[in-house]
């Protein structure tokens, strides 16, 4: 993704953190990092978590919020993401 929004860069940041669970500082800190691409922060997240405080739990990605998340882009009728919900995810983090 070239030149990011401040708009663009709230909704992304909303949904690392409506998925993760995390902090919004540590969302900005993944996606600043991917250059503001959700997978590959998502992917970075959960590969390299942030280090938890004192007395706070590890914080884990709801499954269902996960599986709306990706029913949202999937094809009808079919168990993944094809060219359709390819597209429409592009248009929705554009």
């Amino acid at each position: 993704m070239s030149k990011v929004s401040k708009t663009q860069q709230d909704s992304l940041t909303a949904e690392f953190v409506s998925i993760t669970g995390s902090t919004t500082k540590d969302a900005q800190s993944y996606l600043k990092k991917a250059a503001w691409r959700l997978e590959v922060a998502m992917d970075a997240y959960y590969n390299n978590p942030p280090p938890t405080t004192a007395g706070s739990s590890s914080k884990v990605a709801d499954p269902q919020k996960i599986s709306a998340l990706f029913d949202k882009y999937k094809e009808p009728d079919e168990a993944d993401i094809g060219i359709d919900g390819t597209i429409k995810l592009c248009k929705d983090l554009a």
